[in-house]
């Protein structure tokens, strides 16, 4: 069965609490990759080669430390850094089928009340549904037959209740065929390599949210575009205008 890696990632421009934004876009994201079981196996090898070669801490990779030099990065001349993460997206690119991701700009879903950011579900539960039911009709546009196995990271803020729910609808066959749902783990990234792609994803797609609505003036960072470029991704993002249709459909119904 393919195979999905999905991680959350975020980024805040104010405190939750806030009623106004701030100047920048904040998002809570979730993204990752779908590829077959073989292709998975071949990144494995090859990703865990690359970090162990570099000396990357318990060969896990984590792009918010690289990017603002933490630890390790912080010795590393700006050819390496260009180097291995060339090398480091190459790989990426070169397994994988999918990217796919869901994201939600935190200032518009805190302007709801509490009582309507509760008929919405928390912004971990908006994510992972789009993900899911984005790649689900993937699936079924493209002819592919198999169902997924689904391996989300371990202790994601909010994944509690979504957790809970999930396993409840799993046990609903309806559910599973409709959104193709082969099994759902959840593990740490030292569990499974893969969700290490899921980080990559999470985190550039929190940066290229505000990009595509117009808010950040900078061009797509190098690292997105190669992404982009190299493999197809499906998905979307939730301002104020979706989360207003959604919620109004949820109180219509």
């Amino acid at each position: 069965m393919p195979r999905a890696y999905l991680d959350l990632g975020a980024t805040y421009d104010a405190p939750p609490s806030a009623r106004e934004p701030s100047g920048t876009v904040g998002v809570i994201s979730m993204a990752g990759y779908l590829a077959d079981p073989g292709s998975w196996i071949s990144f494995n090898r090859k990703w865990r080669r690359l970090l162990r070669d570099n000396d990357v801490p318990d060969m896990i990779f984590h792009m918010n430390k690289f990017e603002t030099r933490q630890g390790l990065y912080n010795g590393w001349s700006n050819a390496h850094r260009d180097s291995f993460i060339k090398k480091l997206l190459t790989i990426l690119t070169d397994h994988v089928t999918l990217g796919v991701a869901g994201g939600v700009v935190t200032v518009d879903y805190y302007s709801f009340s509490e009582e309507d950011r509760e008929i919405l579900g928390s912004p971990y539960r908006l994510c992972a549904s789009s993900v899911m039911g984005d790649l689900a009709r993937w699936l079924q546009k493209n002819g592919v037959e198999e169902k997924v196995s689904y391996v989300f990271e371990l202790g994601d803020e909010g994944q509690g209740i979504f957790r809970l729910a999930l396993n409840e609808l799993l046990h609903r066959r309806s559910i599973r065929e409709k959104f193709r749902i082969e099994s759902a783990d959840f593990r740490t990234k030292a569990e499974a390599t893969g969700l290490q792609t899921g980080d990559i994803a999470a985190y550039e797609v929190c940066k290229h949210i505000p990009r595509v609505m117009g808010t950040e003036p900078r061009p797509t960072r190098k690292s997105m575009s190669h992404l982009l470029s190299r493999v197809p991704h499906i998905g979307k993002f939730f301002s104020r205008p979706e989360l207003e249709h959604m919620l109004a459909v949820q109180k219509g119904r």
